[in-house]
């Protein structure tokens, strides 16, 4: 196997922090000898050092881009561009194949997993051999079936999935695996609608919706089938859930709120409250003993399910965790 796809796609990244190592390892290495006034040791035969691995093999390319959605890539130079299942398709004489494949965004791909990838790629008679998650919104994988190796690069937004997929075989795949690399290092996408960096998306096949999760939170979905994120540095909490109903909020008063929210919460008061039958949203505070706490909720009714949003902290920590809270609900949507 080839050197792993976490180094290969970091070489390229990685050239001038090696290069300012060297430098500096160079110019001390030159002072060194410069101040000394001993004479050189004589020729000493010392053992050969290890053979250095060869350098990658890297094809010229030239740039392709798709004016669609803002993307630009580098593509191996003479390679046939044919459409190979509705997508571009970059071909070699011997089968080699590079295929860009634009398609709509997939909530499901916030979901993947080394384990749900490699169950996929069973279902089609592959075997997973490498996965590496680059970010909370892209991945690549290494599989093979038979005697073909699928190498896949996955980004997306909210809006656009992009899939850069190569094609090789077994007496192809140490040929043109460092062009590869190089390609995906190539990609450069102006993300219309992108996920924040310091976000990921969880996604709900039940209620079919998403929302946003702070990649520093921990989370855990518990028996009844709430989802808890927690701050671990403030101990704030947000709670997701869903049920499935065809009611609205149209009957739900503020004293009504009051009386369900305050039950458990010593000294709920209630600071703000709105209600348009279709979407609850409430601020209060509340005691737990000595200690106050601040209370946001956020209610959506879409006529099939109901979905509730509630972000609960210590005063001192609002300032600093209701932002996190916001930008999760402005990621939330359904379908």
């Amino acid at each position: 196997m080839k050197d792993g796809l976490k180094e290969k796609l970091s070489q390229s990244r990685n050239w001038i922090a090696i290069a300012i190592v060297l430098s500096v390892l160079f110019a001390g290495i030159y002072t060194l000898f410069s101040t000394s006034s001993s004479s050189l040791p004589g020729y000493i035969d010392q053992p050969r050092p290890p053979d250095e691995p060869p350098p990658p093999i890297i094809l010229d390319t030239t740039l392709y881009v798709d004016e669609r959605i803002g993307l630009s890539i580098h593509i191996p130079v003479g390679w046939q561009k044919i459409t190979r299942g509705g997508f571009d398709t970059f071909v070699h004489p011997d089968g080699t194949a590079i295929q860009l494949q634009v398609m709509d965004y997939m909530p499901s791909m916030n979901m993947m997993t080394p384990e749900s990838i490699a169950a996929d790629a069973q279902n089609i008679g592959g075997v997973l051999t490498e996965y590496l998650r680059m970010s909370t919104s892209s991945y690549a994988i290494i599989y093979k079936i038979g005697g073909i190796n699928y190498i896949e690069f996955n980004t997306w937004d909210r809006q656009v999935l992009v899939r850069i997929q190569f094609t090789l075989s077994d007496a192809a795949y140490g040929i043109y695996f460092d062009t590869c690399m190089h390609i995906i290092n190539t990609l450069a996408w102006e993300q219309l609608d992108p996920i924040p960096a310091e976000f990921m998306l969880y996604y709900s096949d039940f209620g079919n919706f998403e929302f946003g999760v702070p990649i520093e939170w921990g989370y855990v979905i518990t028996g009844d089938g709430v989802f808890v994120a927690t701050n671990p540095h403030t101990g704030t909490v947000m709670y997701v859930s869903v049920e499935a109903t065809d009611a609205t909020f149209h009957e739900v008063a503020q004293i009504e709120y009051v009386n369900v929210m305050g039950v458990n919460r010593d000294g709920f008061m209630l600071q703000n409250f709105s209600n348009d039958g279709f979407a609850i949203v409430a601020e209060a505070s509340y005691f737990v003993g000595e200690v106050q706490y601040g209370l946001v909720q956020y209610r959506v009714a879409s006529g099939r399910f109901q979905y509730v949003f509630s972000f609960e902290a210590r005063v001192e920590a609002i300032q600093y965790d209701l932002p996190y809270y916001q930008a999760a609900t402005r990621l939330f949507r359904f379908a």
